[in-house]
């Protein structure tokens, strides 16, 4: 989550406030503002009212008071607010700085802004923004702001996400939700048991909720995604998936339009290609490298899309833009495509879970050719369309069609693209430098990274690259010879050959000498004592080492490492030596397993990461003979 210095209103205003905390753990013999006096900053209070109508739109009244508490907060003195100025008015604004010694100040200082700047006339997000007067440590900053929705998201209907949880301290938390007592609510508590007050006026059905002293979410290495730490209550007047799939297809298919020069171009960039997978390709790529990506994505509750002829027209466009985009194109030759809403979660699924687009930010593209399925996300370039990338790798999505749509999960990235691989051959001086030609087969992945961000980097910058890329594969040693393979060629893997003299390789003791394995891994991803949540890797990441080493005449080996192979659910690590004269060979096998651990096995984690530390350690031991 983001540091609450800027502030979102609709649907969204409790996510990007982070105003909302973690199930809170009572100490003793410590208060709260004891336990979070040394915090940048903290949240006095959090409060939100939605008054919800009969037509469905809101009036949503939201007010944050916050100190701050160091230097590095007083940034907090610039606070935006967020809007849809097609479907939200911002109706009014009160926002004061309480100085350390007890002045009220006004802010008077209010701008309206396009949030994008130079794509106002494609984007109605529009921003207030607010600067506050002199906020210093020991200041107070107590805003208040109400707007008006006009047009729901979804027409007829309303959803919410509570928050109850949060990065940042919260003192006192208040959410209200007024809503008529005709309307048909469904609430889904979601890790949380906390249930609000119920009351009654004439016309209207008053749920609350309040808690005090709340902790804050405390970060750990490779915890869960957010979904399954936040408390949560989500509320929707939804009654099914299929509901939500069909609206988003009629945003879609409302804006699916294709112009004569779209069909012209599509059928000029496919001239000549025979296969259809190769004019699929073609046109994929056509928009990836003719268009410019704006980042104007599902964040505020921007489902729509603009339309398709006008993308085309403006060059530019957002994830949903290029998808559209792709639909339309894609139809010219014979492929009849359809949108993905793809969630923020690595974890979503559909079981338990209200029907809302709140679970989705980002939109990507769904095809069959020969009944075969093909998911492409069209802001990941350097990729055909068949290959699927880590970050769409087993995750659930809803395809959206006029008939209701289906959830998928997209399959497992092949585990033979996720794999580092190097060889190295070093021969060992008398005097303890060691000259290391040295291969490393990158990844896919990595590959079309590098690839992709090469394409528009000056030259002094790829220099920078290499030099600090090269740096850190000889460990510091001094380049002599390099070569770079496949580092302009599509669809492949890169390839680094060098050869470097390093005279830190080998440690020097009288007579002795010691090395072992480059880059040695190091037990550091864990380190706290204690953890709270369990330890999840998404994917998998292997790197294999094979090393030998050439040793100079008129020594012998004293000490070579025993073989070492450490196996559990979540990761590997395997090291042996053997020889064969005085050429010392090695090779390494360390992976990340796609796993969960539960945070009860925390110290198997820790001692896994801190027994390789250990043994990696234990050095080869040459000693010169006489």
């Amino acid at each position: 989550m983001r540091r609450p210095k800027y502030i979102t209103i609709g649907i969204f205003v409790v996510i990007v406030l982070c105003a909302l905390s973690f199930p809170f753990v009572s100490v003793a013999s410590q208060t709260w503002e004891e336990k979070y006096k040394e915090e940048p900053y903290v949240f006095l209070r959090s409060e939100r009212t939605v008054e919800l109508r009969k037509d469905f739109t809101t009036l949503t009244t939201s007010r944050f008071v916050a100190r701050v508490q160091k230097d590095g907060a007083k940034d907090m003195g610039e606070i935006s607010v967020v809007y849809d100025k097609s479907r939200e008015v911002v109706k009014d604004i009160q926002a004061f700085t309480i100085t350390p010694g007890g002045e009220k100040l006004q802010s008077r200082e209010i701008q309206d802004l396009a949030l994008k700047k130079g794509y106002a006339v494609y984007s109605d997000e529009r921003t207030k923004l607010i600067t506050m007067p002199h906020v210093v440590v020991g200041s107070v900053i107590d805003w208040q702001v109400a707007v008006e929705t006009t047009k729901p998201v979804i027409e007829k209907n309303f959803y919410d996400m509570i928050y109850l949880s949060s990065t940042v301290p919260v003192k006192v938390q208040k959410y209200t939700l007024v809503a008529p007592k005709d309307m048909k609510l469904h609430f889904k508590y979601i890790n949380t048991d906390r249930k609000p007050i119920v009351t009654y006026s004439k016309d209207n059905v008053i749920y609350t909720w309040e808690i005090s002293d709340i902790d804050k979410i405390e970060f750990e290495e490779y915890m869960p995604p957010w979904e399954e730490v936040y408390e949560t209550v989500a509320i929707s007047t939804l009654d099914s998936w299929e509901e939500m799939s069909i609206w988003a297809w009629n945003l879609f298919s409302k804006n699916l339009r294709l112009s004569d020069e779209m069909k012209k171009k599509a059928n000029e960039i496919t001239k000549g290609k025979k296969l259809l997978s190769d004019k699929v390709q073609t046109i994929i790529e056509y928009i990836q490298d003719d268009f410019r990506y704006v980042a104007m994505n599902m964040d505020f509750h921007s489902y729509e899309p603009h339309p398709s002829d006008h993308v085309f027209s403006n060059k530019y466009g957002d994830c949903k833009d290029y998808t559209l985009m792709g639909m339309a194109m894609l139809s010219e030759i014979g492929v009849k495509a359809y949108p993905v809403l793809f969630p923020s979660s690595t974890v979503f699924k559909k079981e338990g879970l209200l029907p809302m687009p709140t679970y989705f930010n980002h939109a990507i593209i769904f095809f069959e050719i020969d009944d075969k399925k093909y998911y492409y996300d069209l802001l990941h370039k350097g990729y055909y369309f068949y290959e699927i990338p880590a970050a769409l790798s087993k995750r659930t999505v809803l395809v959206v069609n006029e008939k209701g749509g289906f959830f998928s999960t997209i399959p497992l990235m092949d585990e033979s693209e996720v794999v580092t691989i190097t060889e190295e051959h070093a021969v060992i001086q008398d005097d303890g430098i060691a000259i290391v030609e040295a291969t490393a087969l990158l990844p896919m992945e990595l590959s079309i990274s590098i690839r992709e961000g090469f394409r528009n980097m000056p030259g002094d910058e790829q220099q920078k690259f290499f030099a600090t890329f090269e740096s850190a594969f000889s460990s510091g040693g001094k380049v002599l010879e390099r070569e770079w393979k496949n580092l302009s060629t599509p669809h492949t893997k890169i390839t680094v050959r060098l050869k470097y003299e390093n005279s830190h390789r080998v440690q020097r003791v009288g007579d002795m000498m010691m090395f072992g394995m480059p880059q040695r891994p190091r037990g550091t991803l864990f380190t706290t004592p204690k953890r709270k949540y369990p330890i999840v890797f998404n994917a998998n990441t292997r790197k294999e080492k094979r090393v030998t080493y050439l040793i100079p005449d008129g020594y012998e080996i004293v000490n070579l490492p025993k073989r070492i192979t450490l196996n559990h659910a979540f990761a590997e690590y395997e090291r042996i030596y053997q020889v064969n004269g005085n050429i010392i060979s090695g090779k390494e096998v360390y992976e990340h397993k796609e796993s969960r651990t539960p945070a009860a096995q925390y110290e198997k984690v820790k001692k896994f990461y801190d027994d390789v530390t250990r043994m990696t350690n234990d050095l080869i031991v040459i000693k010169k003979k006489g």
